[in-house]
Formats: structure tokens, C-alpha cells, sequence
């Protein structure tokens, strides 16, 4: 019973039924020991674990291979390494299963310089290694830059026929990107990613885009981002928070907005990590050997206008107003950080100098083309002969996009207006209308392709997203910064 619950994940039920055991008088044997210390590794107890080892050197079990071995496992998984070694060195015999929890728990502990002096006595005792030993031991290389070990581990590996296992080939990858070695750990990458177990390691390119980030490699931190999109790993939040530092760290602040704006949910791991990117970002324009141009100011705007840093996005704007005194989008993104932290009278100053300065706005308009023909739409146009059609059709989408969940970001709209009067707005942005107009037209099946000549907004975004879900087909989206891709499909 303690075995089944304990390899059930059952832990403290395998824990109280031992002490039940116990309490009864029966004496547990070498697998009840071993199962319920299992249990305790598992829930990191190492208080119940202690009183069970006290139990199991009473009962004469503890230098029992398996027990000590779990014992080992137990204490190092606690954090109590120490303890762990006393365990192990007091073994008479040990096999491979004793020396990978010895050795995995060193470099789990930091302590890898005793990991690989382990995993050499080991050699020497003529152990048999297994690719669980061979992982534990991987690990220690990267934080201790021991290249040259690592390398020879490597070949070792190779010769023992591990490297096509998934967990060797893994620890391998973040071996060579922790020691820096890019272009190693880029090509065992792509071998791995042709495996099907390409989802099981989401953490480890989750370091992998880390090491990127921390060596200032952007050819590699690319290739890696490609295969987060490819495999739709890119809403994790510790992912795509890696990823937006991995281009900050590259300098490129504008792929960096270009990350975050594609994440559906950002928590305060992709904030802080875009937020951290301003003050470098701003040490890096001042530094620069030359003046900065307006579309960096452009660039670093934008992200305090995403952030909502209004010290840096005046800073900006008032560089940009002497590059580029007509610059109407240095307004606007001015305008807008305004207008997120509801400062009308500030919003109505930046248009007030806009319109005094003779700055024009680009008025924002979208076209699709059907039937060999380009039609154009501006917000809430009026003007279109099938305009009774478009707006049922609208409504339409509109109704089933609720139904699935959308909610309306009224952030989107930087007027101070009341609420229904901003979702109207939103309801009626350009590229939903050309929307509507190609779902009527456009057979059912082909893409709908909308071209427009400012940014899509964040709810558009959100909205069209929902629209090619509910309506099963492709939409692409060409705003003034990229491509915007949804297949039938929450991306």
C-alpha cells in the first residue's frame, strides 16, 4: 500500500499509512522504507525524512542499497547536501542509481565542482553509466565555463550512442549555450527539433533564449525564437518574458515591443522585462556616437508610450520635436501616455499644439481588395454603397467574438469619453469594416488580406484574432510596422 500510494503521488497518504504501520507494531522491511522516503523526497520534508532515516538505522535498513540511495535523493532534493554525502560515503556498495543521485544533487546545489570529481571516481569504479548519469554530470559544466570538460563529455557520450536520447541531447544544448558556445548548441538544436519531443523541453529553451540574451548572440536568439512560434510555445509567460529581454539585450528595442504586443496576456515577468529595457535603452541612445536619429526617438517612444513611462516618453517626444518638429506620431504617442494615465488636460494641451503648430495627424484608412478591386475604408465610414450589408455583417462578427470571450479595451481609444462611446469607436476602426466587407464577398476559404496605413490598435488585435476564430478562416493584417498572421486560431 505505501509503494502504490507513493508511486501514485499519494505522498501523504504513503507517509501516514507507514506511521500507521508502525504504530501497529509491524516492522517495515527495506521497500517499505525505501517507498516512504520516496514520499518525503517528494514533498521536500526533510523533517519526516530525518525521523524516518532515525527509524531505518534503528531497524538496520539504512546502508540497504535502495534505502540509501533514496536517502541520498532525499536530503539532496531538500537542499541538505551535507546530510546527503554522510549517506552516501557510509554505503558499502553503491550502483549507478546511488552515484546519479549523488552526482545530480551536487550540481543541483551548486556544488559542481564536486559533481564532476564524482562522476571521475565513479569512472574509475568502473560504474556502469547510463544517460541519467550522463545528464547529471552535464550540468555541472556549464556554470563552472569548464569547456574543455564538456567537450570531452561530449565525445563520450557519442561513443556510448546517448546523444539521440532526448534528455542527453537536451543537457547537451544547455550545456554548450551556458558555456557560451552558440553555434554547438544551435546545431544540436536543430537536430533535437526534428524529434517529437519538442514540447517536453519548453524550459530549456526557455534558458537557451536566456543564455542568448546573457551572450548577446541575436543570430542564435532568432533561430530559437522561430521555433517558439513554429511550436506555439510562445505564450509561456517565462518564455516569451526571455525572449523580449533577449532582444533588449540585443539592442533592439523595437523587436522587443514587437514580442510583447504578441503576447495575448503578459504578466509581471514580460512588464518587467520590457520596463528594464527603457533605462538601458535610453543609456544606449545617449552613448551613441552620433545624434540619434527620429526614428529611434520614434522607437523609444513607442515602448514609453507600451509601458506607460511618461518621464521618458517627454524626453522623447522633446528630442524628436527638434529633429522633427512636424513628426505628428512623436504627438500622438505623446498624446496617447497621456491619455493612459487619464491626463485630459495634458492630452488637450498636445493636440492644442498640434493644431497651433499646423502638425497633421495621418488619418488612419485600410483597404482590401475584392473583385479585382481596392476598397477603402475609414473609421466609422458612411460612405460604401453596401454599407447596410457591411454593418449587419459587423454586428454579426461582433455578437459571436463576445460570445467566445472578448472584452473590449477601451484603453485603445485615448478620448476622454465614456465607456459605450469608446467600444462604438473601437467597433467601427477601419480594418473591421474592410472585415466585414471581405467575409460577404471573399469565397469562404481564402484569405482575407487587409492592408492599412497606421498601427493596428491593441483591441483590433485581440478582436481579429477572435474573428478568425469564430469565422474559421485566415486573416492577414498589413499595418505601417508588420504583418499581423491569425489562421483560425487564438495566436
Amino acid at each position: 500500500m505505501i509503494s502504490a500510494f507513493s508511486q501514485n503521488s499519494e505522498f501523504t497518504k504513503a507517509i501516514t499509512t507507514f506511521c500507521g504501520m508502525c504504530d501497529s507494531g509491524e516492522s517495515p522491511n527495506q521497500f517499505a522504507f525505501s517507498s516512504v522516503i520516496q514520499a518525503c523526497s517528494s514533498l521536500k520534508s526533510v523533517q519526516i525524512g530525518t525521523q524516518i532515516h532515525c527509524l531505518a538505522l534503528k531497524a538496520g535498513f539504512s546502508y540497504e542499497l535502495f534505502v540509501g540511495s533514496n536517502l541520498a535523493d532525499m536530503y539532496s532534493k531538500c537542499g541538505s547536501i551535507i546530510e546527503a554525502c554522510m549517506v552516501f560515503e557510509e554505503m558499502p556498495s553503491k550502483d549507478e542509481v546511488s552515484w546519479n543521485s549523488m552526482i545530480n544533487g551536487y550540481a543541483k546545489n551548486g556544488y559542481n565542482e564536486e559533481a564532476l570529481v564524482s562522476f571521475k571516481k565513479m569512472l574509475i569504479e568502473d560504474v556502469t553509466i547510463d544517460q541519467h548519469l550522463v545528464c547529471s554530470t552535464l550540468c555541472a559544466c556549464g556554470p563552472l565555463k569548464a569547456y574543455n570538460i564538456g567537450s570531452s563529455l561530449h565525445s563520450f557520450v557519442t561513443k556510448l550512442g546517448f546523444e539521440q536520447h532526448n534528455s542527453v541531447g537536451n543537457a547537451l544544448m544547455d550545456m554548450y549555450f551556458k558555456l557560451g558556445d552558440m553555434d554547438s548548441g544551435s546545431q544540436l538544436l536543430k537536430i533535437n527539433s526534428k524529434g517529437t519531443n519538442i514540447i517536453s523541453y519548453t524550459s530549456l529553451i526557455d534558458g537557451l533564449i536566456k543564455a542568448c540574451a546573457n551572450h548577446v548572440t541575436l543570430k542564435q536568439g532568432v533561430q530559437l525564437h522561430a521555433l517558439v512560434l513554429k511550436y506555439n510555445l510562445d505564450q509561456d509567460p517565462f518564455v516569451s518574458s526571455i525572449i523580449v529581454d533577449m532582444y533588449g539585450k540585443c539592442g533592439l528595442l523595437d523587436h522587443s515591443l514587437q514580442a510583447f504586443d504578441k503576447i495575448s496576456k503578459p504578466n509581471e515577468f514580460t512588464w518587467n522585462s520590457l520596463i528594464g529595457k527603457l533605462k538601458e535603452a535610453e543609456n544606449f541612445i545617449k552613448s551613441m556616437p552620433f545624434e540619434a536619429n527620429a526614428y529611434t526617438w520614434c522607437s523609444f517612444l513607442a515602448s514609453c508610450r507600451k509601458c506607460g513611462n511618461k518621464e521618458r516618453g517627454e524626453l522623447a517626444s522633446k528630442s524628436l520635436k527638434i529633429i522633427d518638429p512636424l513628426n505628428s506620431g512623436a504627438h500622438v504617442l505623446l498624446s496617447n501616455i497621456y491619455a493612459k494615465e487619464q491626463q485630459w488636460e495634458d492630452v488637450k494641451s498636445v493636440r492644442k499644439m498640434m493644431k497651433d503648430e499646423n502638425v497633421k495627424k495621418v488619418k488612419g484608412c485600410s483597404w482590401v481588395d475584392v473583385d479585382k478591386r481596392v476598397h477603402v475604408f475609414g473609421v466609422e465610414d458612411l460612405c460604401h454603397g453596401d454599407k447596410k450589408e457591411i454593418d449587419l455583417k459587423l454586428d454579426e462578427v461582433l455578437r459571436k467574438i463576445i460570445e467566445v470571450g472578448y472584452v473590449p479595451d477601451v484603453d485603445s481609444v485615448p478620448f476622454d469619453l465614456d465607456y459605450d462611446m469608446k467600444v462604438k469607436i473601437l467597433n467601427h476602426h477601419s480594418e473591421r469594416i474592410d472585415i466585414a466587407y471581405a467575409l460577404i464577398r471573399i469565397p469562404i476559404g481564402k484569405p482575407i488580406i487587409v492592408k492599412e496605413n497606421i498601427r493596428v490598435c491593441v483591441d483590433c488585435h485581440s478582436a481579429i484574432k477572435l474573428m478568425s476564430k469564430v469565422e474559421g478562416g485566415e486573416i492577414i493584417v498589413r499595418d505601417n510596422s508588420r504583418f499581423h498572421h491569425f489562421v483560425d486560431r487564438l495566436q
